[in-house]
């Protein structure tokens, strides 16, 4: 099924950049260069205050917070994060660790929760570790935020002999859009 998506996304984008006039060959640099910013390496786990669980479907843990709620504090409890951390040498106290939930997200069973204070990377590992011990986790994983790393595709700015007649809302100094600025930091997504 993933592949007749894939070819089907595909074929959808050749037909629309075929329809719009653009070159395919900068729609194939682009697919290109966005897929070796995805395969770049992802940074090893520093640690963190946010956390996104997968909880498999038909568990209580879906439909009551409280139950959510206890299953956090368990893996807090088992991951030894509840008792407060004495000053050593090398760091500071640390508080007891709560966690709650953050907020529900658009995925069916996927919710984001929070820790009262930031997790050092052994913390996290810990803490993941314990929640995903829980059966009615299918995952669970530290929230990260991703950042534009680079320029995916070379910008366009229409070659339309009308362009700068018909067009004057985009680039109008006083009143336009600045579309031929922002075309040249766009990524393409919403």
């Amino acid at each position: 099924m993933k592949k007749l998506t894939q070819l089907g996304v595909a074929v959808a984008g050749a037909v629309l950049m075929g329809s719009a006039g653009i070159p395919l060959v900068y729609a194939a640099e682009g697919i290109a260069s966005s897929q070796n910013l995805l395969m770049k390496e992802l940074a090893p786990l520093s640690g963190g205050q946010r956390f996104v669980i997968k909880y498999r479907a038909g568990t209580s843990e879906l439909s009551s917070t409280t139950m959510l709620n206890q299953g956090l504090s368990a893996a807090v409890s088992r991951a030894a994060l509840d008792r407060p951390v004495a000053s050593t040498a090398r760091s500071a106290a640390r508080a007891p660790v709560k966690a709650g939930l953050l907020r529900r997200t658009a995925l069916p069973g996927w919710r984001v929760v929070s820790t009262t204070r930031m997790l050092d990377a052994q913390e996290a590992e810990s803490f993941l570790r314990e929640l995903k011990a829980n059966p009615a986790v299918e995952d669970a994983r530290a929230e990260r935020i991703y950042h534009h790393m680079g320029v995916a595709a070379r910008a366009m700015t229409p070659q339309d002999p009308d362009y700068p007649r018909l067009q004057w809302n985009f680039s109008n100094a006083v009143s336009g859009v600045k579309a031929p600025q922002a075309w040249e930091i766009s990524q393409g997504k919403v």
